[in-house]
């Protein structure tokens, strides 16, 4: 695991490093979409442990498996605690009321009608809520 952290250390944080640095601004939000769609070949909206591996090894860093999972488990862990920001309690998705309330609390005002509207655009199984899958795609848009 030592080796793993060591090269997680050089590899990794230094890619995030220099994404990070974008200011924000159209420019830069194309910048780094062209960067996730390079790196999600298969154009799923995500980009797999096979996908990251390659796009490392494209820029000349080796990412092993171990390794990849590891990003791909701190990502996904990220995203979660990003999506509970949005559901209401006891629930497991963004339902039109729970984004409302989040959107009003961020200093948004939109109805419900709104509300509907944004979740589908990006409700991958047309049932109304954003779930996981749904919400993870249209973070990464």
């Amino acid at each position: 695991m030592k080796t793993t952290h060591h090269r997680l250390s050089s590899s990794f944080p230094k890619l995030c490093e220099r994404l990070s640095s974008f200011k924000n601004g159209d420019d830069n939000i194309r910048e780094l979409q062209a960067v996730f769609a390079y790196m999600d070949a298969n154009r799923d909206g995500r980009i797999s442990v096979e996908e990251l591996k390659k796009s490392f090894n494209t820029l000349g860093e080796q990412l092993s498996d171990e390794e990849a999972k590891v990003v791909e488990e701190e990502k996904k862990r990220k995203m979660l605690g990003a999506l509970r920001m949005y559901i209401d309690e006891g629930e497991d998705c963004i339902t039109p009321r729970s984004l409302k309330t989040m959107l009003m609390k961020l200093g948004e005002l939109r109805t419900n009608d709104d509300c509907r509207v944004m979740i589908k655009a990006f409700d991958l199984n047309d049932d109304g809520v954003l779930n996981f899958d749904g919400f993870a795609h249209m973070m990464m848009r």
